[in-house]
């Protein structure tokens, strides 16, 4: 292997690293908002989480924002409640088999707050973190925050302001 090759190599493994720690910065940041929103304030019993790459979720829609992601494994192993993952068409299942719609979404997931969006972490230095975090818990119900975290602490909880659906 020439020395290049070598170098390009070593730099491809730092970068990797680099990214699975940053992706598991992530995952806690995700993870400390939703045990503050949901867990904490609400005490949630389990969360259902959005994890449909290909389309938005309710709120997100709302918000026109197009960067939900969450890894529901690293969140189920960060937090002390079950973690379901939810997509479009799961929720178009559920919704037309059951005339009751959201009803029958709290009886299939007894203990959730409705369905939880997660965006990508925007970082503000090496310790300082911002998330979005959206549920839709209904027909007419759509929340969201934006969520400052520190340390593993969540310091704020703003509420967003939605636009009219």
């Amino acid at each position: 292997m020439t020395r290049a090759a070598t170098r390009a190599a070593g730099l491809a493994l730092v970068l990797g690293a680099c990214a699975g720690a940053r992706h598991a910065e992530d995952a806690r940041v995700q993870a400390t908002a939703v045990r503050e929103l949901f867990i904490v304030r609400e005490h949630a019993r389990r969360l259902v989480v959005w994890a449909d790459a290909a389309e938005r979720g309710p709120t997100f829609d709302v918000l026109g924002r197009d960067d939900a992601d969450v890894d529901t494994r690293a969140l189920g192993a960060a937090i002390p409640v079950a973690v379901d993952r939810v997509t479009a068409p799961d929720l178009a299942r559920l919704f037309r088999r059951h005339p009751d719609g959201w009803a029958a979404f709290y009886r299939t997931y007894p203990g959730a707050p409705g369905v939880v969006e997660l965006a990508s972490p925007v970082w503000s230095g090496d310790t300082l973190a911002t998330v979005v975090v959206g549920r839709a818990c209904g027909e007419h119900c759509l929340n969201a925050w934006r969520v400052s975290v520190r340390g593993g602490r969540a310091l704020a909880a703003v509420p967003l302001r939605l636009p009219k659906s």
